[in-house]
């Protein structure tokens, strides 16, 4: 750009020597460039909603856990892996896996966890 010297309204007038520091896409390449950042979006809401369901799951071994403790399954059920299958609706694998995650979750959790750290 040089100064125009001709009118006193524009103080810059295009300097037709320097190229243009515009780039023309295609509308193909618009797309494309549309696509990734809508899949670059659809990243970021898969990783916040695996953060909140691991939140989520974190506080049910909890919940199961004190259950588990006090016993709250005793009253017509075998074990609290049965109670939660009944309750819930989760297999009984799952259950069980539930219930048997809760000495891990015991030993190492309430610390870190809630902290957001865990102890390998």
């Amino acid at each position: 750009m040089i100064p125009c010297a001709r009118s006193p309204r524009a103080s810059w007038v295009y300097d037709f020597d320097e190229p243009l520091n515009t780039t023309v896409i295609s509308p193909d390449q618009a797309a494309g460039l549309q696509r990734q950042a809508e899949t670059a979006r659809l990243g970021d809401a898969i990783t916040e909603l695996a953060s909140r369901i691991q939140a989520a799951t974190y506080q049910l071994l909890v919940l199961i856990h004190q259950f588990d403790e006090r016993e709250g399954w005793g009253e017509g059920f075998n074990s609290c892996a049965h109670w939660l299958n009944w309750r819930t609706g989760l297999a009984m694998g799952a259950a069980r896996e539930k219930v048997r995650g809760r000495p891990r979750l015991a030993g190492y959790f309430p610390h870190g966890l809630s902290r957001g750290i865990v102890d390998p």
